[in-house]
């Protein structure tokens, strides 16, 4: 058995098939032998139907009197027959695989074991064979939890259904739990996404449209991409612990480049001092307000396309741009110039701490940085968070009730969330937080270069950050020459030449050139106004499918014309840009759901002229949804003066 599905895994898996069949050859001629000693807690015997059940460590793998009928109950559920990609966290005698070969050839089939020994016990004791006939199947062997990640993002995380047991995974506890999280983590994170794309689509369309003449006099960030690597920085953001370091910020200035979030600069400006550099990327008029009112002439204000138009008069040394989140900005920095690209984990401080390390930063201080409520408070004092509080207060309801209610109305609170400080103490937080300490961790992960530090022991314990004392920030020594240098986008005396002259700016870090941006909506004209036809097009012949398709030729003839538009849609250089307002996957299949038949039809239940009338109306809602998300963008172009 053994040999005949290493045989076929072979052929499907080359690689893979090498690496095990060493494994397989280790330690002398008797293979089966070889593989059931390092397996000494499992064991394999005969259920009630004759077939073999596994037992780990007394824990049941499959059923002891029919494990494919087993198999086959958890394979019907709405669950996996709706999903696109099922993902199998270790497979046990590999029951389950084999049922959902035979009854979703289709699908994708992700397979996932780190032990590589208990594929090989499996395959010495179950037929594979239907396994590796499915088209489409990914086996990831001894895979790094976050290829692993990486590989059902490319599939699509949301439209993966994930088959395990305790049982199955007991072997790899730890690794299971742990990939679990990830998938947890990262599928909260899409349906964020997804869900701010929603509600702020139109408003970034909006923004970009009204800041793109602007933007494109605007210099870049790339002048200070690893210049900052001798420099200590500062991430100042405004949560309730950053009253702790107000004291202290004009001595930490000599000593660190300061960039502040726009929520915790009315804290600084208080505090008599102007950072570095301010963050600002949020489009919304509210976030808007952190900086309205102010100036800061020596600050360098960070920004991006889709801010909030105000924000680009605001007054300060001068405001450079990153790369755009969004196609549109994108599609016009190909004309305008290149922009290099801040990450953005949900919160301002993320794009904050992007920044440093893209100045090449291996040393970063965060101050306000809490995620969570310490001592039931929100936010700094002197934000315009806790002004605002202040403001609205009143005898019958202090501020203190107001802060109560932005912790404790937020319905992902949970006294149980485990969320603990730097001494071990529990904190309130939530989950909105919580997945933005999740990304400080990854990222503290991704680059363990930048070593992170956290100013207040009761901030949300961030894994991969180090917590250090206010006072010992002073211990730093004071660069103000070398900072003040970094500031203005000179070259630090590191990287200058041998003449000692400072370097200019590159083409890529100046505004775009006259003329750019224009040659850059053109196009973009010429290629939103091409899609615009093409999804129209598309429409008006899934409408002719009724009084024209009397047989298969007819319809395959139809399916065949669609497949060429989607190639030349797909090929469109803006088709990107059209999706910023296009509907999400849920509200696609909220349409769905409510023009088309509740149960699509399959073969071989269905006839292929059945299934191909469904498949063409469901296309004509998709392109009508294409069609219509052009126009839009069109409309807001032209009501701002770009299209005629």
């Amino acid at each position: 058995m053994l040999e005949k599905n290493l045989a076929s895994f072979a052929r499907r898996f080359p690689a893979l098939e090498h690496n095990l069949r060493l494994l397989a050859e280790n330690g002398g001629s008797d293979t089966k032998a070889n593989l059931l000693f390092p397996l000494e807690d499992t064991l394999a015997a005969e259920a009630k139907n004759s077939q073999l059940y596994a037992v780990y460590k007394g824990l049941l793998l499959h059923s002891s009197y029919n494990p494919s009928a087993e198999a086959h109950k958890m394979l019907v559920s709405e669950n996996v027959k709706n999903a696109d990609t099922l993902v199998f966290f270790g497979a046990g005698l590999g029951y389950a695989l084999s049922e959902a070969a035979q009854l979703y050839k289709n699908k994708t089939i992700v397979f996932v074991e780190p032990d590589p020994m208990r594929l090989l016990w499996a395959f010495s004791l179950f037929d594979w064979q239907p396994v590796f006939g499915v088209p489409s199947c990914v086996f990831l062997i001894e895979a790094p939890q976050q290829t692993v990640i990486a590989v059902l993002e490319h599939y699509g995380l949301n439209s993966c259904a994930f088959i395990a047991h305790k049982a199955w995974t007991a072997h790899a506890g730890q690794y299971f739990s742990q990939l679990s999280e990830l998938v947890a983590r990262n599928k909260d994170k899409h349906e964020i996404n997804e869900r701010t794309l929603e509600k702020f689509g139109f408003l970034w369309l909006s923004n970009m449209c009204k800041n793109l003449r602007r933007c494109a006099e605007t210099e870049s960030i790339n002048r200070y991409k690893d210049t900052g690597s001798a420099l200590p920085f500062c991430i100042i953001a405004a949560g309730p612990t950053l009253d702790d370091v107000l004291p202290l910020l004009p001595e930490l200035k000599k000593r660190a480049v300061l960039v502040c979030v726009d929520t915790a600069l009315r804290s600084c400006l208080r505090a008599g001092i102007e950072p570095h550099f301010i963050a600002a990327v949020d489009p919304q008029y509210w976030n808007a307000r952190h900086l309205s009112g102010l100036e800061s002439p020596n600050s360098v204000l960070i920004t991006e396309s889709a801010v909030y138009p105000s924000v680009l008069r605001f007054k300060c040394r001068k405001i450079v741009l990153c790369s755009s989140m969004f196609p549109l900005g994108r599609y016009i920095e190909r004309f305008t110039g290149k922009r290099e690209q801040l990450a953005s984990g949900g919160s301002v401080a993320s794009t904050a701490w992007d920044f440093a390390r893209f100045c090449g930063a291996t040393t970063v201080y965060t101050a306000g940085l809490d995620l969570s409520y310490p001592e039931n408070k929100t936010h700094a004092k002197g934000s315009t968070f806790e002004e605002t509080v202040h403001n609205l207060s009143a005898k019958l309801r202090p501020a203190e009730t107001f802060n109560a209610a932005s912790i404790y109305d937020n319905p992902a609170y949970s006294k149980e969330s485990g969320a603990y400080d730097y001494d071990g103490k529990a904190v309130l937080s939530d989950s909105r937080m919580k997945l933005y300490a999740w990304w400080f961790e990854s990222k503290c992960a991704a680059f363990p270069n930048v070593k992170t530090y956290a100013v207040s022991s009761k901030s949300l314990c961030i894994p991969g950050i180090t917590p250090v004392s206010v006072p010992s920030l002073l211990d730093l020594p004071e660069r103000e020459r070398e900072i003040e240098a970094f500031c203005t986008g000179k070259i630090p005396e590191r990287a200058q030449s041998d003449t000692g002259m400072q370097a200019e700016a590159t083409p890529q870090d100046a505004p775009a050139e006259n003329g750019a941006l224009d040659k850059a909506l053109a196009s973009l004209s010429y290629d939103l106004r091409s899609l615009e036809s093409l999804a129209e097009h598309a429409v008006k012949l899934c409408g002719e499918t009724e009084a024209h398709c009397k047989t298969e030729g007819d319809y395959a003839h139809i399916l065949s014309e669609l497949s060429r538009i989607d190639d030349k849609i797909r090929a469109n250089e803006a088709s990107d840009v059209a999706s910023l307002v296009f509907p999400s996957a849920s509200k696609l299949e909220k349409l769905f759901a409510e023009r088309l038949p509740k149960e699509p039809p399959a073969p071989p239940e269905s006839s292929y002229i059945e299934c191909a009338r469904y498949n063409i109306a469901k296309s004509r809602l998709v392109y009508r949804t294409v069609a219509d998300s052009i126009k839009t963008h069109i409309h807001y172009l032209q009501k701002n003066g770009l299209f005629v």
